[in-house]
């Protein structure tokens, strides 16, 4: 049964495949395309791994975070690890007591998780009481976004569509933003929007794009979404996901099921936009946008371009991950295992290699040519492109 905390994200033409085929006895998904046999070149080419770390078991919903030098990297019993971004060595650790339901945020002096669905709580992970429990609230909702610490404060999105704001190191509650007063009665167990640019946090409020004071909440300004008529509840889960890319003063996010849109950052007016089923976020640069779609298409763009510069079709139902862009290469990791390279000129294949062998869950950038892969086993690694 379908509830505001327990919906799994899928895209509006599958659920109405899933309604026509639920008589049909024998019906499973779409099997994932085998890997393309690789030219001896490419088969050649050597991926290293930098360093590698073991956590516990990793959910899909858990993502590592950028800290001062490292990364923070949460696993599914609620330990969270502090790793130099070099060497992959333990500079902190922190200890939940419980499994998360969302990832963590973190500035390097503190994190922040959810547990139970609706308990925000902080921990010290620096100075004196490194690893010790700062403070908790109860929270009006469930959460599957992770919190951001920001600022000597912690932002946390909730599923009602609010966002509040909490003093970092007291807890002390500073404010809340909500759109409306309705509470949707279905909503994505996916992360939402909730980040910082150009010193304001942007933050996915339903079918409204906001960007608000940190300091206070006041709005700085809110958009509706282009093309989001939110007329019944299927509509209204077409809702900002996680990560958005920002390129310089433009900030581009991705629609659940719904398609690509950029905006100018300072003033939330549209500026390009395209259709594109999916639920995953975007990767990119300042000059080009990157996503996959619900069949596990890549695609590049540059807008303001509407036509995609390039669509790669090889990776059909692999469960991908969401690309990043690390120097002029594309990676995608998928459920099998895999990390795939792309050139991002033309969208071939340049390299493949084997994280380990069970899902990947995450991908990031690190640095000029490395990338970190997050595995649903628990290993983390980073690995140079050459």
């Amino acid at each position: 049964m379908m509830t505001s905390d327990s919906f799994r994200p899928t895209f509006w033409a599958a659920l109405v495949a899933a309604v026509a085929l639920s008589a049909c006895s024998g019906y499973s998904p779409p099997k994932p395309a085998p890997l393309v046999a690789l030219d001896a070149s490419v088969a050649a080419v050597q991926v290293p791994v930098v360093w590698e770390s073991r956590l516990g078991p990793v959910g899909r919903l858990l993502q590592p975070v950028r800290v001062p030098g490292g990364w923070a990297v949460p696993d599914d019993k609620g330990q969270v690890r502090g790793l130099d971004a070099a060497s992959g060595k333990t500079l902190w650790s922190a200890d939940f007591g419980q499994a998360l339901s969302a990832g963590v945020g973190s500035d390097g002096q503190v994190v922040a998780g959810i547990t139970g669905t609706r308990t925000l709580r902080v921990m010290a992970v620096q100075g004196d009481g490194a690893g010790k429990p700062l403070w908790s609230v109860a929270l009006d909702s469930a959460v599957v976004t992770p919190p951001l610490v920001a600022g000597e404060r912690v932002f946390v999105l909730m599923q009602n569509q609010s966002v509040a704001a909490y003093d970092a190191r007291t807890g002390r509650y500073l404010w809340l933003q909500k759109v409306g007063d309705r509470t949707a009665e279905l909503a994505l167990d996916a992360p939402g929007l909730l980040t910082a640019q150009g010193g304001r946090l942007v933050v996915g409020l339903g079918a409204v794009l906001a960007s608000l004071d940190p300091a206070t909440g006041a709005p700085v300004w809110s958009q509706p979404l282009s093309g989001v008529r939110a007329s019944n509840e299927i509509e209204r889960l077409a809702v900002p996901l996680a990560p958005a890319l920002a390129r310089g003063n433009t900030l581009c996010l991705r629609l659940f099921s719904t398609g690509v849109q950029c905006m100018d950052a300072a003033t939330g007016q549209p500026q390009w936009q395209t259709r594109l089923d999916g639920a995953q976020g975007l990767g990119g640069d300042a000059n080009w946008v990157l996503a996959v779609d619900g069949s596990d298409r890549v695609f590049a763009w540059q807008p303001p371009a509407s036509t995609p510069s390039w669509r790669m079709d090889s990776l059909l139902n692999r469960g991908l991950t969401t690309p990043v862009l690390v120097g002029n290469r594309v990676v995608v990791g998928d459920a099998q295992g895999y990390v795939h390279v792309l050139d991002l000129a033309n969208g071939q294949l340049v390299a493949r290699f084997s994280a380990g062998g069970s899902a990947v869950r995450s991908l990031q950038a690190d640095g000029a040519d490395g990338v970190l892969v997050l595995s649903a086993d628990g290993r983390v690694a980073t690995y140079r492109l050459r």
